[in-house]
């Protein structure tokens, strides 16, 4: 089964490309839809605001999920100036990590 990566926020586990409708699981981004207009980039920063949470009710995120690591490994570029103070601890480490 081929899986496909979030351009929005890295999730590499799509089943389906992120267009016509597919939602992601992860960041819920509903291409053709909310990437209208407004660019990954900003779709990113918005997420990552709300504090990069889980979107999906139906689908558990993966064992020991970070969004943040997610967002490292997929090489997505981001802000550290949008990310919440709640969540600025997970990106120090990650930081620390690196």
């Amino acid at each position: 089964m081929n899986l496909f990566s979030c351009p929005v926020c890295g999730f590499d586990q799509m089943p389906d490309p992120p267009q016509d409708y597919t939602i992601c699981s992860c960041c819920g981004t509903e291409f053709g839809l909310d990437d209208v207009g407004e660019s990954h980039a900003s779709l990113r920063s918005k997420w990552i605001a709300k504090g990069a949470p889980w979107f999906s009710d139906e689908l558990e995120p993966p064992n020991l999920w970070n969004p943040f690591e997610q967002l490292v490994r997929a090489d997505l570029d981001f802000d550290e100036n949008v990310v919440p103070t709640s969540a600025t601890n997970q990106l120090e480490k990650l930081w620390a990590i690196a």
